[in-house]
């Protein structure tokens, strides 16, 4: 069964594009079968995986959603009977294979303009119809845009879990409170039954501050049933040279000539993560 698992935080350049492409890769490796949808407009995701995200023969995100609406607007038939068309559905065709082992649905630019685009009220559901015909993935990773906007919600709706991902940092923890709002907000009204797998706390330095802030979110996560990961992910430089190459670190660390050791802390704590959030989803579902 597909688990759907969405990447988010209210603030930008806590790295989340960082680590969907991360637990993509991990989990391709393990021999799973990895779809990442690249939900934010800034497009880092697409571009680090070299995936095409304007090239007009190969339909992204924007495409395949607006699409859908215009499909459920002409139509009272179910999603899933009126885009089988064979190998011209626009799904199919929008799906791109990466050299990190898992696809994607590309991004776009123009996805900052969603407001304006996906305003009417039956539009937060489009996600949803989209990945209720990809059944045949082990994992579906969402990597969302840093800001309120109905793609964010369209995400909160279609994924089964929410991974926040925060800094030690006092605006980044803020970020982590709007998206439990949020979440809870759309529980309440029943249009989502996403469950927060946990706070992940990122790109840390200074382990005074890294204690500060893990004691101030095991306080918060008791209080919101969403419990940070034991696993905390260190600052390494080696990350930002793997994505300036358009590799994951896995693939960097496997890049010839290069110091291997510089990149096994990092990767070791990636690689638990996988392992942890597998072992709360199994806990879960129990």
């Amino acid at each position: 069964m597909t688990k759907t698992i969405m990447v988010s935080n209210q603030k930008g350049g806590v790295g989340k594009t960082t680590t969907t492409l991360e637990l993509g890769a991990i989990y391709a490796r393990k021999g799973k079968r990895v779809l990442v949808i690249d939900l934010d407009g800034q497009v880092n995701l697409s571009m680090y995986v070299n995936a095409k995200y304007d090239d007009k023969n190969i339909p992204t995100i924007r495409d395949v959603l607006l699409e859908i609406k215009e499909i459920l607007k002409q139509s009272e038939l179910e999603i899933t009977n009126d885009m089988e068309d064979g190998e011209d559905d626009i799904i199919t065709r929008s799906i791109q294979t990466t050299d990190e082992g898992f696809d994607i649905i590309a991004g776009h630019r123009n996805l900052s303009n969603a407001l304006a685009e996906f305003s009417d009220t039956t539009d937060v559901f489009l996600l949803k119809e989209l990945i209720s015909c990809l059944d045949d993935y082990d994992y579906i990773l969402i990597d969302s845009a840093p800001a309120r906007s109905p793609l964010l919600n369209m995400g909160y709706v279609a994924a089964d879990y929410c991974l926040i991902l925060t800094e030690a940092d006092k605006a980044s923890q803020d970020g982590v409170k709007q998206v439990v709002t949020d979440i809870k907000l759309l529980k309440k009204s029943k249009m989502s039954n996403i469950v927060i797998l946990g706070i992940l706390l990122n790109k840390n330095e200074d382990l005074k501050n890294q204690e500060e802030a893990y004691e101030d979110l095991c306080v918060f996560g008791k209080t919101n049933g969403c419990m940070p990961f034991e696993t905390i992910i260190g600052k390494a430089a080696s990350a930002t040279t793997a994505k300036n190459m358009y590799k994951s670190i896995h693939a960097y660390r496997d890049t010839k000539g290069i110091n291997k050791r510089s990149v096994q802390g990092i990767l070791a704590d990636f690689e638990n993560l996988a392992i942890e959030i597998e072992k709360r989803i199994k806990k879960l579902e129990k």
